[in-house]
């Protein structure tokens, strides 16, 4: 084989891909040259020349690349850890300013779950669930039974003590603004039975005057009134034909493309006038819940409560609007996925 030959063969090379342009593979790294992977995963990558890459199809991950990398040992709040070493932080709501993002996370780890990550250009790579040190069990049985604390537990080390106590201060937010939520919806049927106990008796002093006049103008306000309301019904009626689940779906489909994310299912929510939906954006899968018609956001999926005031801000997008919301927190380095 001549030199020519030499420098025309195409190099392959497996790394992860965590998004941007940008692969490493030991000391070396790459300019990923035409369309970029779909999601955050593992690649085979075609060295074209020089210092460029072109994407392949998905690979086999192989943790030898990481043998000489930087391991962390923590425990997942989410997608984050909470490396073993973390410094004391007292605010419950602080704790995740003490977390890393760990990309290429496995489906289906659960709470406490104690894990191993590489350190890889930067960035926490997932490599493989570490074996609990013994109170993690007592630790989840604690937390099932809603204990203040696991000052019963022996062993538990700072680091899962946080974890805890973020568990627990999420559950308790969580179930805080469910409930200042059904209070508000409360209030609002409240009011609304109000308006229309109101309107009803406007309607039957309206009727009392009417019942005074002639009774062929009684008959023809009758009549009127009648076909006003028929008008109304069809109007709500042919409203409603419009709001169906295809339409809703293509308007889904449509704001997330036009805000740069993909839409990849739609399911229906635990009530009539819910839905979840999940798509990918900026390379990683994301599930929400929104109220149809309307499409504003009930549950993000990420964490949107102000670490501050507690205030819950779900509400507060649509999810026309939830991709700029998570591309903000990406850029910060504060996004919490969880929902995936």
């Amino acid at each position: 084989m001549g030199w020519a030959e030499l420098l025309q063969k195409d190099e392959t090379v497996v790394a992860p891909w965590l998004g941007g342009r940008r692969i490493v593979s030991g000391v070396r790294s790459w300019t990923i040259d035409g369309p970029l992977p779909p999601e955050h995963g593992w690649y085979a990558f075609t060295i074209t020349g020089g210092r460029k890459a072109r994407t392949g199809a998905p690979a086999v991950a192989d943790p030898e690349l990481f043998a000489k990398s930087e391991r962390v040992c923590g425990y997942l709040i989410g997608n984050r850890l909470l490396a073993d070493d973390v410094a004391l932080e007292l605010d419950s709501a602080r704790i995740i300013d003490h977390t890393r993002v760990v990309y290429l996370l496995e489906p289906g780890l659960d709470r406490f779950s104690r894990i191993l990550a590489a350190v890889h250009d930067g960035r926490l790579v997932y490599l493989q669930p570490q074996f609990p040190l013994g109170p993690e069990g007592d630790v989840l049985e604690a937390f099932e039974d809603r204990r203040p604390s696991v000052d019963h537990v022996a062993g538990v080390t700072p680091a899962l003590h946080m974890v805890y106590r973020w568990y627990s201060w999420w559950r308790d937010e969580q179930e805080r603004q469910v409930r200042a939520e059904e209070e508000r919806q409360r209030r609002e049927e409240e009011e609304e039975r109000r308006r229309e106990e109101q309107e009803r008796q406007r309607e039957q002093e309206q009727r009392r005057r009417i019942e005074r006049a002639q009774a062929a103008e009684r008959e023809r306000l009758a009549q009127a009134a009648l076909e006003r309301r028929r008008q109304r019904e069809a109007r709500s009626t042919r409203r409603a034909s419009h709001h169906t689940i295809g339409s809703v779906r293509e308007q889904a489909r449509r704001v997330l493309a036009d805000a740069g994310a993909e839409l990849l299912d739609w399911t229906q929510g635990r009530r009539s006038d819910q839905a979840v939906v999940s798509f990918r954006f900026l390379g990683r899968r994301f599930r929400s819940v929104v109220r149809v018609p309307g499409l504003r956001i009930v549950e993000a999926g990420i964490c949107l409560t102000d670490s501050h005031s507690g205030e819950r801000g779900d509400d507060r997008f649509t999810l026309a609007s939830l991709p700029a919301v998570i591309a903000q927190a990406q850029r910060q380095n504060q996004l919490v996925v969880l929902r995936w």
